[in-house]
């Protein structure tokens, strides 16, 4: 039987690092920032240590682990996680012209968050929060024609947990022998949302052959950190609405576009936001008699498994997907 080698990269995932930056803060404290990285290259040469195992052109995954520590050393200036993983990618593919031709660096951040004592901020005291979600990103790096690179970047969000009490409803839904869930105005809403955001400026070029190449900054992004609280802060207000009387939420995926919406407007820069949002349930606890006590709304059971799963991307009408 005659087989053949298909696609192969390989690399090191888990790649813890923390970076501080001392007195880098705007009250002359340090700033800080942790990161677990993955990072996979692709090298067509690369074949023959799977086919032959001749290694002669495999870049170790330690000699990876080793590109991103000394990535994060070379953000001389407190960044974000987008920020370190485009140092990554870029380097793997510059530092090995010829040989790697793509990069793809997946990072997930630490919400590390400074505290504040009376409204003023610690010089060097942090804590973990994550009212925001979980930060999380992907550049991927190509070889292009001659000696130059193209990057892209990929931001998002996980674990963005969101409840409200009420104004929630899900009626008019498709009713067959299947149906047994009646229609309802009154719910409790609830998700751990997961929001990824491309941007419309497309890829950053950057020159092959030596490593760590600089890389220009997005024009239309600026701070990766300050885009991404907004986008957060967009798909808060989106899924509670004003704080006297809320919003009513017909069902998850009218507020998922609303959602969506919101961050695309909050944030110019972004192109398109894919949402998926679990539908975490509540529900209304109802004890069958002899029991005599009733219940009013106020005691409910939380339900996470199973759970509606609702999905869809959001984007400007010439986004590129």
């Amino acid at each position: 039987m005659e087989v053949i080698m298909g696609d192969h990269c390989h690399g090191k995932a888990r790649v813890r690092v923390a970076r501080r930056w001392k007195g880098a803060a705007a009250n002359g404290g340090d700033c800080f920032k942790e990161w677990n990285a993955a990072a996979q290259v692709w090298c067509a040469a690369n074949a023959k240590s799977y086919v032959s195992g001749d290694n002669s052109s495999v870049v170790a995954t330690d000699s990876v682990k080793n590109a991103c520590l000394l990535a994060a050393k070379s953000l001389a200036q407190p960044a974000s996680c987008e920020d370190f993983a485009v140092a990554v990618a870029t380097d793997l593919v510059a530092r090995y012209p010829g040989m790697h031709t793509r990069c793809v660096v997946q990072v997930s951040e630490v919400p590390w968050v400074r505290v504040a004592e009376g409204g003023t901020p610690h010089e060097h005291g942090f804590v973990r929060c994550t009212a925001g979600g979980e930060r999380f990103c992907e550049a991927d790096a190509r070889a292009e024609h001659g000696m130059e690179g193209m990057v892209r970047v990929t931001s998002g969000v996980r674990e963005l947990r969101v409840l409200k009490t009420t104004k929630s409803g899900w009626e008019g839904f498709v009713r067959d022998g299947l149906t047994l869930l009646p229609d309802t105005s009154e719910r409790m809403l609830a998700s751990a949302v997961t929001a990824r955001w491309t941007y419309g400026n497309g890829a950053r070029t950057f020159k092959l052959g030596s490593p760590l190449p600089a890389v220009a900054r997005d024009p239309a992004v600026g701070c990766y950190d300050a885009c991404a609280a907004a986008v957060v802060e967009a798909l808060k207000q989106a899924f509670y609405g004003p704080a006297r009387d809320g919003k009513y939420s017909p069902g998850v995926q009218a507020t998922l576009y609303e959602m969506g919406a919101a961050a695309l407007k909050a944030v110019p820069g972004v192109e398109a936001v894919t949402l998926a949002m679990p539908n975490l349930h509540f529900n209304p606890l109802r004890l069958p008699k002899p029991v005599d006590v009733q219940f009013d709304d106020d005691i409910f059971v939380p339900v996470d498994e199973p759970h509606g799963q609702i999905e869809a991307t959001v984007q400007r009408p010439k986004a590129r997907m």
